[in-house]
């Protein structure tokens, strides 16, 4: 029942850790001085770089159209399933 909870996205991965209570920061959740070098070296090599907001949606379905544009008014600029909880977990 553990493993099913954790693949859904809407509950937090972290529940049914070991580690109770858990509380993770996901301010600045990507290392600030990688991306600093990111940017550097994209600079440097004229590579265009991109940055925006991620939303998670729980899928694996495709989104309509209607989706996109209220995800687009709510500030997103890029959709996807996994990478929040992986991100949650990660930190």
């Amino acid at each position: 029942m553990m493993k099913d909870h954790i693949n859904m996205l809407g509950c937090n991965p972290l529940i049914g850790t070991p580690f109770t209570p858990m509380f993770v920061s996901m301010n600045n959740c990507y290392d600030e001085k990688c991306r600093s070098m990111l940017k550097f070296l994209s600079f440097k090599h004229n590579i265009e770089l991109h940055e925006g907001v991620y939303l998670a949606t729980s899928g694996p379905s495709f989104e309509t159209r209607a989706e996109y544009k209220m995800f687009n008014l709510m500030g997103a600029d890029c959709v996807g399933m996994s990478t929040v909880p992986e991100c949650i977990v990660a930190r």
